[in-house]
């Protein structure tokens, strides 16, 4: 994602957590890759801290995030996506999305979906 951060110290006490479901290609599934699941837990947790996810679902490329983000419904979690279907899915399941823009997404407006540029202003508004 765009202008990702080394790393992102987590507030004294995080103001909430999230439920982040990955996806990615690669010769097997995701969900099937151990090591990059592996890969992907490690590096969340040293961008936002040890505490920051409960726990990383990684799903296979293309895979619909509805399964997954069931269990946070009405939740309330923050839901970070780069994709405007998936952010209007987890609006629409009662959780908190922020919309990562792209060049391609301008034109998108949302009062209920914040669009940010940067993680930094997520993490701005987190605190």
């Amino acid at each position: 994602m765009p202008n990702m951060p080394k790393k992102l110290l987590p507030p004294a006490s995080p103001p909430t957590s999230f439920p982040p479901a990955s996806t990615a290609s690669a010769n097997l599934p995701a969900s099937l890759d151990r090591h990059a699941n592996k890969l992907r837990e490690q590096n969340l947790s040293n961008l936002f801290g040890e505490t920051a996810f409960e726990k990383v679902h990684c799903l296979d490329t293309g895979a619909d995030k509805d399964e997954a983000l069931l269990p946070y419904l009405d939740s309330g979690c923050v839901w970070v996506e780069d994709k405007i279907k998936n952010a209007e899915l987890g609006d629409r399941l009662g959780m908190s999305a922020v919309l990562m823009k792209h060049d391609h997404q301008n034109d998108y407006t949302n009062d209920a979906i914040p669009a940010v540029e940067s993680w930094k202003e997520i993490y701005e508004m987190l605190s």
